[in-house]
């Protein structure tokens, strides 16, 4: 008799995102939104803490406030593609930025995505950029539960924004 050989099913790694901005609030968002889409993120609340993650990749993805206190995700974005210039990006603002100036100058891997945004919008983006990376598509956002409430208080929120550095909720 041959011995019995187990075989362990293939794991594929866990895809992984650099996530980048100052407000602790998007920050916790869109941790456990992409979290839900199966990837790995890990968190930088500044451009050089971004910088000194990069060292803990490889990154499938990069997502980045463009307006931050010291630099700006552009400088961010400027020194990501002399590191990792095959890295697909997504900016997030909520002033006017330029998508195809964006693209001219740093490739066609970049996306902007304006502040306020709905995840659905964020989701859509994701899965034009690294479709291959992702697990199954969630449910209707519109239809889902709230991914959580607000710190101190029971409200949950859809979609995140700027205003006042707060999220936004669904009152709905």
């Amino acid at each position: 008799f041959f011995p019995h050989v187990w075989q362990m099913p293939y794991r594929r790694k866990t895809p992984r995102v650099l996530l980048v901005d100052d407000d602790v609030n998007v920050r916790h968002l869109l941790r456990r939104f992409f979290s839900g889409l199966g990837l790995h993120v890990i968190e930088a609340d500044n451009p050089f803490a971004a910088l000194g993650r990069i060292a803990d990749g490889p990154f499938e993805l990069a997502v980045s406030d463009i307006n931050m206190p010291e630099r700006t995700g552009v400088w961010l974005l400027e020194e990501l593609r002399s590191r990792e210039p095959e890295l697909p990006v997504v900016v997030m603002t909520a002033g006017e930025l330029q998508s195809s100036g964006l693209r001219a100058l740093f490739g066609l891997d970049v996306r902007v995505v304006r502040k306020p945004f709905e995840l659905g919008e964020m989701e859509t983006v994701v899965r034009e950029l690294i479709p291959h990376l992702l697990e199954e598509p969630l449910p209707a956002l519109s239809s889902a539960p709230a991914l959580d409430s607000l710190p101190g208080t029971d409200h949950p929120y859809l979609y995140a924004s700027t205003v006042d550095g707060e999220m936004l909720w669904n009152t709905g």
